[in-house]
């Protein structure tokens, strides 16, 4: 084993290691080794009592002994792969034949030490394997960053609501792959972020890919990874979609945008959850539970010939049905309310609604659904941080639009004075907190007058009182 100079021994100090051996004089003196470099050191002395703890905490390296006496260290590698795919593996024995360079390569494990070893091999072999782990997770988390920052959970209290949390439920207590189908801006990415954040696999962070933004050519590339020189202009290897999905959660948006040839590709990979780099041969595997989205309706493309119906019923072993906005306005208020309350931690100010506001927004047409109706509050929010309130004429300015726009007659003279009233009385109680006299002040009225009418429009002053 050649050593590299430039390698720093210092970046042990933040490593997890578990050590496998069914010698405990060997564990003992491979644990005094490394013990006061690193983070963590866990010794146990069998296949059993590994596969009972390796659940308990995340390890950055597993060194494992090839002869163990219940078990074969390749086994158990793959074992352990199956829920911890993040973690490095170094081999040790006692006696190296050559054909442990075959199962090496099958099981993609790069480093075997051999009994007895210095205390400056381990370090190496720790050093260089834990670079490789560091290096793997930095490309993963730069490469497929979670897009989905604001709430992770649904907002709401209608029935659909609570029947869709109850499938989430039920959905994350499995490992079948979902097909989540419905029009766009209904939550669907937060859907699948929820079924992953209860599943057994939100220890590791969900791989997010919008199908949709891959061209092409760049499909297979972009899933499966390259080897150095795969072809021109290769100079590296690059960590495709798939390895970076290895033990945690796949959401495929968008999956219907995905070409015929890379669909039926996928198709092959979910046989057997194995797949090959671009320029490698030897199979590679990826333990990845699969969550796929969709706006279209894929029986409709299966007629077309642009979905393959072999991959709908691979897809949609489950499947959950995502409603427009329209079909559940009861939520609005709930949502509205949501969204204000996080602009307002962001932005360290207040800004609340009226209730005829409110009504207007759930009568309201959203065909752009819980999206549209995001960004519509959050862009006149902006507009009424001075005042602190979203009024009914506030949301029609924002729309450049009046009652008459919307398909009804004009209002009648004393109609649209009311309005205007309790839009002009509101912008008051709540600039002037609930203080009848400075409100009045203000407005030139009498206080006696504008306490009574306010109180005939409905207002309880007590409510802006801060």
């Amino acid at each position: 084993m050649s050593y590299s100079p430039g390698l720093d021994f210092k970046i042990l100090r933040d490593l997890n290691l578990l050590i496998v051996d069914d010698d405990q004089w060997f564990l003992d003196c491979t644990k005094e080794m490394v013990m006061d470099q690193i983070a963590y050191v866990h010794c146990v002395s069998s296949y059993k009592e590994c596969k009972s703890i390796i659940n308990d905490k995340h390890y950055d390296i597993i060194l494992i002994d090839v002869n163990l006496r219940d078990g074969n260290g390749f086994d158990l590698v793959e074992e352990i792969r199956s829920v911890k795919r993040n973690s490095g593996f170094i081999l040790m024995t006692g006696s190296a034949k050559e054909e442990m360079t075959g199962s090496l390569a099958n099981h993609e494990i790069q480093t075997m030490l051999i009994k007895p070893f210095s205390r400056e091999q381990l370090q190496f072999s720790l050093s260089h394997e834990y670079v490789k782990v560091r290096n793997s997770r930095q490309i993963c988390k730069e490469v497929f960053p979670a897009r989905c920052t604001n709430s992770q959970s649904l907002t709401g209290s209608s029935r659909y609501i609570k029947e869709l949390q109850n499938q989430i439920e039920l959905l994350a207590r499995s490992d079948v792959p979902v097909l989540i189908n419905g029009p766009t801006g209904t939550s669907k990415e937060i859907i699948a972020h929820m079924i992953h954040e209860k599943s057994k696999r939100s220890g590791q962070k969900m791989i997010p890919v919008n199908s949709s933004a891959i061209p092409e050519h760049l499909e297979e590339s972009e899933f499966f990874g390259y080897a150095r020189g795969a072809f021109t202009g290769a100079n590296s290897e690059k960590l495709g979609i798939l390895q970076c999905a290895d033990s945690t959660t796949l959401f495929l948006d968008e999956v219907a945008e995905l070409s015929l040839r890379m669909q039926a590709k996928l198709l092959r990979v979910l046989d057997g959850y194995e797949f090959c780099r671009v320029g490698e041969t030897i199979p590679r595997k990826s333990n990845f539970r699969l969550i796929t989205a969709t706006n279209r309706s894929l029986t409709e493309m299966i007629k077309e010939g642009t979905f393959r119906e072999d991959l709908y019923f691979r897809i949609k072993a489950t499947q959950i049905a995502t409603k427009p906005l329209n079909d559940h306005p009861e939520d609005i208020p709930e949502l509205v309310e949501e969204f204000l309350l996080n602009a307002d931690k962001v932005n360290g100010n207040q800004v609340k609604i009226t209730p005829d506001a409110m009504d207007f927004l759930i009568h309201s047409n959203w065909p752009g659904n819980i999206r549209e109706l995001r960004n519509t509050i959050l862009s006149i929010r902006v507009n009424c941080v001075s005042t602190g309130l979203i009024t009914r004429g506030s949301i029609l300015e924002f729309f450049g639009k009046t009652d008459s726009s919307k398909g009804t007659p004009p209002l009648q003279f004393s109609r649209a004075k009311e309005e205007f009233e309790k839009d002009y009385y509101q912008n008051l109680l709540v600039r002037f907190s609930g203080n009848v006299s400075m409100a009045a002040r203000a407005a030139g009225l009498e206080r006696a007058y504008f306490s009574k009418r306010v109180k005939s429009l409905g207002f309880m002053v007590e409510e802006y009182r801060c």
